[in-house]
């Protein structure tokens, strides 16, 4: 996240990653672009760096298949980052080489829940594992697999590894918020909305933005030189924020925009602001928005 933004929200994940009595599942939820994916990288880089970080996996909707790989990722993360699975993983493997053709289900049991299940307590391990955009493969029957496998493993009675922490993130999905609403999740996972409030998220996108404009007078001074100062000025960015409605994506796409360095900062707010038309050769600001969530409908 950038500086300064989504404090509370990364607060408040923290504080459920090292509480020793938090749920075992977190499910992050929100609508598009307000920042999920942001916020999983920079809670995955924070425990990455202090070495609590079990493994990661993100989905992409430009590559659905990825989503079959989830599996042997996390093992193989798991066995670099907890090197005491190394051995128990690789036996596994050995005597049954066909595990990775079976169900998700068994193989989270048989490479993942139990192995983890045999270490000693009183070993200390990285425990952060993070699963982003999980609504990503939604038409895949994979996602269904992927959380009964994980609901079964924090709720099995050999899985001995009560600090292990599965944060999940996806939008709002009624197949998703079915699974996770089961009896299995209940007791072991809390759910947590991003953007659901106004006032701090548009504190955040104005953050984003001042920044962001700030690191744009710069590389453009002297395409700015000839325009009243201080730019862009309180007015636009208010306008700009009450634009992006709590959306981040919106806010990276105009900056990207405006940051054009064939063109000029200035007229190109305007176009984002209306107060201009560009020429219809022109790329248009929100392109990139309009390919997503043509995705998305």
């Amino acid at each position: 996240c950038h500086p300064n933004t989504r404090v509370n929200v990364l607060d408040d994940l923290c504080q459920w990653a090292e509480c020793p009595n938090s749920s075992r599942v977190l499910w992050l939820r929100g609508f598009v672009g307000v920042g999920k994916t942001t916020v999983a990288r920079t809670l995955a880089a924070k425990y990455a760096a202090q070495g609590r970080l079990a493994a990661t996996f993100f989905f992409s909707s430009r590559n659905p298949q990825r989503a079959h790989r989830i599996i042997p990722t996390l093992v193989y993360q798991l066995a670099i980052s907890i090197p005491q699975l190394r051995r128990r993983i690789y036996q596994v493997y050995n005597e049954d080489p066909s595990i990775m053709e079976k169900g998700f289900d068994a193989q989270i049991r048989a490479l993942i829940a139990e192995p983890l299940g045999s270490l000693p307590m009183s070993i200390h391990f990285p425990n952060i594992v993070i699963i982003d955009g999980l609504d990503e493969s939604r038409g895949l029957p994979i996602v269904d697999e992927i959380l009964h496998g994980i609901g079964s493993m924090v709720n099995t009675a050999t899985f001995d590894a009560p600090s292990l922490r599965f944060l999940i993130t996806s939008r709002e999905s009624p197949y998703i918020r079915d699974v996770l609403s089961s009896p299995g999740f209940q007791r072991v996972m809390e759910e947590k909305q991003l953007g659901n409030s106004k006032f701090e998220d548009d504190q955040d996108i104005e953050t984003y933005f001042e920044s962001g404009f700030d690191a744009i007078r710069r590389k453009h001074q002297h395409t700015l030189r000839d325009v009243a100062q201080p730019w862009p000025g309180e007015d636009a960015i208010d306008q700009l924020v009450s634009k992006a409605s709590g959306q981040f994506i919106y806010a990276s796409t105009v900056l990207r925009f405006i940051d054009d360095r064939n063109g000029r900062p200035q007229e190109l707010l305007d176009a984002v602001l209306g107060i201009r038309t560009l020429p219809s050769n022109h790329p248009q600001a929100f392109s990139q928005l309009d390919e997503l969530y043509h995705h998305i409908l």
